[in-house]
């Protein structure tokens, strides 16, 4: 299959504000195109929408549910072509893999004095 498509897309959901990602075979127009109006979730406007090199990324999303994200017939790369066809990706966002950092640049000490160290923890009860 020839010409300007969708070759590959990538969920990024180990963030806290995770989103999807198509990638194109050509560069997008760099100026003076507002891809969002090329792409819908749920037959909804997508609540953000980033546009760069090869790669639409849509934002907004949530972990733990799914969407169906469209781009539209007609999104135009920079050599001159068009998306020929719309293109539905079913894409399922999961939860954040389970994670404990601490906080800050400090150091993590001896124990020996009473004070606490703070803990951020990500889909997770306890640390030990």
């Amino acid at each position: 299959r020839k010409g300007f498509r969708v070759i590959d897309h990538t969920v990024d959901a180990d963030t806290s504000a995770p989103r999807i990602c198509a990638q194109f075979s050509e560069d997008l127009v760099k100026t003076g195109v507002d891809y969002s109006q090329f792409v819908t979730v749920d037959n909804a406007a997508p609540k953000g929408v980033e546009a760069k090199d090869k790669q639409i990324c849509v934002e907004g999303l949530e972990h733990g549910q799914h969407y169906e994200v469209t781009f539209r017939a007609g999104l135009p790369a920079a050599i001159g072509e068009v998306t020929s066809a719309p293109v539905v990706l079913s894409i399922y966002v999961q939860d954040r893999a389970p994670s404990a950092r601490f906080t800050g640049d400090s150091f993590v000490l001896p124990a020996g004095a009473r004070r606490g160290i703070p803990v951020v923890t990500v889909n997770m009860n306890a640390a030990k």
